[in-house]
Formats: structure tokens, sequence, C-alpha cells
């Protein structure tokens, strides 16, 4: 599908919403998001989100921390990336060894897994359980390299992609209602 004769075409889920650039992506997604159902793909367009980011300039900030878009890069089981706490890990050695299985932790790949984590593990430090190889550094923008006006911006994208995806959850609840 994405390929250089047809470049805007990507990988939908026949469950639900999701595309991604990827076949491998979304065959992690069907496996660990619709689990028990068959691998199924459906041509997709890259969506409007990311077309409307390619004719926007680029704003970028100089930074030590791994940026969100890197870790994002690592999302399947052989090369599997999470963020919890403000770090980064690589978490595919660990992945088949976690005491409620991969599929929890795949779920998370290439994500910020701050929230499910801390609920769950309840103030139990990662470091426990992974080599100290597996932290590959700190997560994020490095807060004080950035003007208040870059944050300022960033701010107004991120409310605008909220507004996006409120906009798709409510389109798709009303599609429900009305079948």
């Amino acid at each position: 599908m994405s390929s250089p004769d047809a470049p805007d075409m990507f990988f939908g889920c026949a469950y639900c919403n999701e595309v991604f650039p990827e076949e491998v992506q979304l065959q992690v997604h069907v496996k660990t998001g619709h689990i028990g159902k068959p691998y199924k793909c459906v041509p997709a367009k890259m969506p409007e989100r990311e077309q409307r980011l390619l004719n926007k300039a680029p704003t970028a900030a100089i930074s030590k921390n791994i940026p969100v878009s890197e870790v994002s890069r690592h999302c399947i089981p052989e090369d599997c990336w999470v963020a919890i706490n403000g770090k980064v890990y690589d978490v595919s050695e660990f992945a088949d060894r976690h005491p409620g299985g991969p599929t929890v932790i795949l779920n998370y790949a290439g994500k910020d897994a701050s929230k499910m984590y801390n609920e769950v593990h309840k103030g139990v430090m990662i470091d426990r359980y992974l080599r100290p190889e597996a932290h590959i550094g700190d997560y994020g923008v490095d807060e004080q390299l950035m003007s208040e006006e870059f944050w300022h911006k960033l701010r107004e994208a991120r409310i605008e992609e909220v507004k996006e995806e409120l906009y798709s959850v409510l389109a798709e609840i009303e599609d429900h209602a009305g079948s």
C-alpha cells in the first residue's frame, strides 16, 4: 500500500479507524488491540491531521532528550520502546518475561505508558525489573531549551489535535447511534 507509486496510501485497521504508515504497525495493532480477531487490512489515505502537518513549517527544538517522534518509531515486538515517568526504556527483551504477558507491553509500544504503569504498579520502580542498559534516555523535549512562544504554539497545536479527535469520536458515536 504505502509505496513510491502510492505514497498517500496507508494501512487501515478493518475493526476501527486506526491508520498506520507501515504494515507491521497494523499487524501489532490488530494482534494486541483486537485480540482473537484475524488480521484484516483496508486501504486508507493519509489521515487529514498528518496531511496538514506536511504543509506546516517544522518547529524544532534542540534537545538532548528522546523526542516523542523517535519513541513512536519503536513499536514492534522486536524493537519495543516505552516511556515511563519521563524515561525511555527498550523493553523488547523484557516483554516476554512480563508477568502480565507481552500483550500489555505491546499495547503501549512506542508510547508513553506512565499513567497505566503507575495505576497498576503503584510506586514500584521499573528499574528493579530491567537491566541498566534498557534505560535509553530521558523522554520528550528539554524544557529549558524552548521559548514560551514555542510552548504556546505547541499547546495550540495540541488543542487542535484534541478537537479533531473529539469530532472523530462524536461522529463515530453518531454513526453507531444511527445504525
